[in-house]
C-alpha cells in the first residue's frame, strides 16, 4: 500500500559529448515503468562539441516530457546537475547519466521506497548484490571501494557505493540543497554524500541494488586516474570543511 503519492519524477541527465547514446537513453527513460508517477526529463548539455545538443533539442520537440537546457559554458557534471536540480519540479528527483551504464528499469525499485515513506534519499548501489553488473576494470572497483570507506570514516555515514550515478532525492530537499553545491566536476558525489551525512539524524536514508553495465575506455569511458586523485581530495575536503 502506497503511503506517499508521487505525482512526478524528475530525471536529470547531464550530457557532454554523448551523441552515440543520448537518444537511446532518453528512449529507455521514457519507456521505463514508473506506475502512476509521470516523468519530467531534463537534459543539461555542458557545451558539447559533438551533436549532443542538437539531439537533445530534437528530443525535446518530439516528447512533451523532455526539456533541453544548454549551459552557457563548459563547467562539468556537478554544475550541470546543479542546474538540473534547480530547474526540476518533481516530487522526487534522480540522476541519470547519458552513457547507458545504468538501467532506468531500476527506477521503480527506488520509487517504491519513497512510496512507502521509508526514505528521503535512496542510493542505488552497484555493489550490494542481486542485480547484473558488467565487470570492466578491477582498478576502478578497488578505487571505488577505497573511496567509499574513506567517505564513511570521515562522514560517519556508510553507503556501499559512494560514486553511484543513481541517487534519488526528495524533490524539495534537493532543490533547497542545490544552491549550496560547489563542486562543478566529478566531486558532486563526495560533496552530496558529505552534505547528507551532516543531516543524517534528520533524514531517512536507504540504499537498494541496481544494475550496472560499465563502459570501457574504447566505448567512451571518461574517468581518468587524475579524477580518482581529485575524488580523494574532494572526500577529505567536503567532510572536513566547516
Amino acid at each position: 500500500m502506497d503511503i506517499r503519492t508521487l505525482r512526478k519524477l524528475s530525471i536529470i541527465i547531464p550530457c557532454y559529448n554523448e551523441e552515440r547514446t543520448l537518444k537511446l537513453i532518453v528512449e529507455e527513460v521514457l519507456a521505463a515503468d514508473t506506475g502512476k508517477t509521470r516523468k519530467e526529463v531534463i537534459i543539461v548539455d555542458d557545451r558539447s562539441t559533438d551533436n549532443s545538443l542538437q539531439i537533445a533539442n530534437q528530443l525535446a520537440k518530439q516528447h512533451a516530457e523532455v526539456r533541453a537546457i544548454a549551459q552557457p559554458k563548459n563547467q562539468g557534471k556537478g554544475a550541470a546537475l546543479k542546474r538540473g536540480f534547480l530547474e526540476s519540479s518533481g516530487d522526487v528527483v534522480v540522476v541519470q547519466d547519458a552513457d547507458r551504464e545504468y538501467d532506468p528499469r531500476d527506477y521503480n525499485r527506488m520509487l517504491d521506497i519513497f512510496r512507502e515513506d521509508r526514505s528521503d534519499i535512496v542510493f542505488g548501489s552497484r555493489f550490494s548484490g542481486g542485480q547484473p553488473r558488467r565487470v570492466v576494470y578491477l582498478v576502478n572497483t578497488i578505487a571505488n571501494k577505497f573511496m567509499t570507506r574513506l567517505s564513511a570514516l570521515l562522514s560517519g555515514l556508510y553507503v556501499s557505493d559512494i560514486h553511484t550515478c543513481y541517487i534519488m532525492f526528495d524533490g524539495d530537499w534537493i532543490r533547497a540543497t542545490a544552491p549550496r553545491l560547489r563542486s562543478k566536476r566529478f566531486g558532486f558525489n563526495p560533496e552530496i554524500v558529505a552534505l547528507i551525512a551532516k543531516q543524517k539524524e534528520k533524514l531517512k536514508i536507504c540504499e537498494t541494488s541496481v544494475s550496472y553495465y560499465g563502459r570501457s575506455k574504447s566505448e567512451g569511458k571518461k574517468i581518468r586516474f587524475s579524477d580518482g586523485i581529485e575524488a580523494v581530495w574532494d572526500i577529505i575536503y567536503y567532510n572536513t570543511k566547516r
